[in-house]
């Protein structure tokens, strides 16, 4: 395999990327960590579109599941330090250059996210990094793991009317890894990772149903994900 590397753009505290499907073709967004901008290039690494100009702290991004490029980001999580107006933003494409954003939930401290699907029902798990914070590296209030059912229709949602989480588990002190694992075809799981272990979310398999939490380990891990290395299924 031969490759070749190329510069394709610039972006100060270039960050987050993702995956998104989009006029029938796969893309990818690329944001920053700080205020900046977030693009949108095809997989030959071409700028397409410019998503937004700010007000940036991307730390993560994921298509809303059936749409035609609609996503959720993160918003203004620049820092452990700074980071208490982050929220969750729901970003939809209405012409080229033109996104909306509007708030799907103001979450301070949130870090990282996802949409999990089980039981044909999508679910939103939502991790923030601490709960309080009143000074530089104050790490005296831990993080803590919110979920809800996130509807196909995301149309009535906004900064006066949020999407409303419930809290899975709290205590997680610097609750900063995430990994999605594939259960099986049509469901999936979410990996998360403090200085108190590493926690295994199963959404509910069937509509009403309730969250199961897995400890996986009790070591302290930034970063973790599930793999099969010998092959044998488990």
């Amino acid at each position: 395999m031969k490759v070749n590397k190329k510069i394709i753009g610039e972006l100060e505290k270039c960050y987050s990327l993702a995956m998104l499907h989009y006029k029938n073709k796969d893309h990818f967004l690329v944001a920053a960590e700080k205020v900046d901008k977030c693009y949108l290039y095809d997989l030959a690494g071409n700028c397409e579109e410019r998503v937004w100009d700010g007000p940036g702290g991307a730390m993560t991004m994921v298509q809303v599941p059936g749409t035609d490029g609609q996503f959720l980001a993160t918003r203004k999580f620049y820092s452990p330090n700074d980071a208490k107006e982050a929220s969750i933003v729901i970003v939809t494409p209405q012409g080229k250059d033109d996104w909306a954003v509007r708030t799907l939930v103001d979450l301070p401290f949130v870090h990282r996210f996802d949409i999990l699907q089980a039981g044909g029902v999508n679910y939103l798990l939502a991790c923030a990094l601490k709960s309080e914070h009143e000074y530089r590296d104050d790490w005296r209030f831990p993080g803590k793991v919110f979920a809800a059912v996130l509807p196909e229709d995301l149309s009535g949602f906004d900064a006066e009317h949020p999407l409303e989480l419930t809290e899975l588990k709290s205590d997680m002190l610097k609750n900063h890894g995430y990994y999605r694992h594939q259960d099986g075809p049509a469901a999936t799981s979410g990996i998360v990772s403090c200085e108190d272990g590493v926690y295994r979310f199963v959404p509910p398999r069937q509509a009403g149903g309730v969250w199961q939490i897995e400890e996986l380990t009790k070591d302290a891990a930034s970063d973790a994900l599930l793999f099969d290395i010998n092959g044998d299924g488990e």
